[in-house]
């Protein structure tokens, strides 16, 4: 039993003096032995004790172990994300480089130059809006667009480029790959 407590837990003679410790009607002392006894006694009670403790345990190694998983699974994706988006502005810039060398030959600029001088011109309407002007479309323009697209042809395919667009000051698309491109903006910015 438990009887290295029994110093502490003795009963003793109050006087008026002194408080006494009790539990109800009972002392501390007889709570405590008779919470033993039960203990001793009822058997049962211990595997009940058990389950409870290893399953708060276990639910909170269950948490712990769920939030690590998760951060470090934020962790990795956050990583691959940064990895992922370098690798693709330097694909762009790449790209931007390739456009920026084929715009920078002679010949693609002098025809753009000319096919800029004999575009359509746009004149705002009364209400600000961009409307085109009732002025014939130049028949060289066809075929300026034509050569354009033979030139830039070799190196477009040389970088897989499908299409390509050439746009004036206006926000105009001046020449295109695609016709169904060509004419006034459809909003006031580029």
């Amino acid at each position: 039993m438990l009887t290295w407590f029994s110093p502490f837990f003795r009963p003793f003679k109050a006087n008026a003096a002194q408080g006494r410790l009790t539990f109800g009607d009972k002392s501390a002392g007889s709570s405590a032995s008779r919470t033993g006894l039960l203990l001793k006694k009822q058997l049962w009670i211990w595997p009940i004790i058990a389950v409870v403790l290893l399953a708060g345990v276990g639910y909170g190694i269950h948490v712990a172990i769920e939030r690590t998983m998760q951060a470090s699974l934020e962790s990795q994706l956050e990583t691959l994300l940064n990895v992922e988006r370098s690798m693709l502005e330097a694909w762009l810039h790449i790209q931007e480089s390739n456009a920026q060398s084929l715009a920078n030959d002679s010949q693609v600029r002098q025809l753009t130059a000319q096919l800029i001088a004999a575009a359509p011109l746009v004149a705002p309407s009364a209400r600000g809006k961009v409307s085109e002007t009732a002025l014939p479309i130049p028949p060289d323009l066809s075929s300026l667009s034509t050569q354009l697209t033979q030139e830039l042809s070799a190196g477009m395919s040389a970088h897989n480029f499908i299409r390509y667009i050439l746009v004036d000051k206006e926000c105009r698309i001046v020449a295109a790959t695609s016709p169904e491109f060509l004419g006034p903006p459809s909003s006031s910015h580029c």
